[in-house]
């Protein structure tokens, strides 16, 4: 279960496209309370079993979530949307965790120069990621 998740946070950064499309603020509200995005949040926390993926990559625990979370960030990476690949089921807190303006600041900013790192760099093998943290 535990590679799964480690698998798809990998994927996630491999299929970022070069060209950045960003969408507008009111096209991030209107997908975020559309059908389409209700019937993929329901599809990936089935997937998922309501286990929060970050916990479980990240610290080997299991604890429940009830957030979907977009790995790669769609105000970065608009065509990424949709992608169930991109997509993972974490709680309350850690999404507030990885999202600057809800959680922590410090912790956030040191996540997110890991991603950019990630992102430039097409990192993709569990070796050097582990040499990344």
């Amino acid at each position: 279960m535990q590679t799964v998740a480690n698998d798809r946070r990998h994927k996630a950064f491999s299929n970022v496209s070069h060209v950045k499309q960003y969408p507008t603020e009111d096209e991030v509200i209107q997908f975020y309370h559309s059908k389409e995005w209700r019937r993929i949040r329901q599809s990936v926390l089935e997937r998922d079993h309501g286990i929060d993926q970050w916990e479980l990559t990240e610290r080997g625990r299991l604890i429940p979530g009830d957030t979907v979370h977009h790995i790669v960030e769609i105000r970065e990476h608009w065509e990424l949307r949709n992608d169930i690949d991109n997509l993972e089921t974490i709680s309350k807190g850690n999404h507030n965790r990885e999202h600057i303006e809800k959680g922590n600041k410090n912790l956030n900013k040191s996540r997110h120069k890991i991603d950019n790192f990630k992102v430039k760099n097409s990192v993709k093998s569990r070796d050097v990621q582990d040499e990344i943290f």
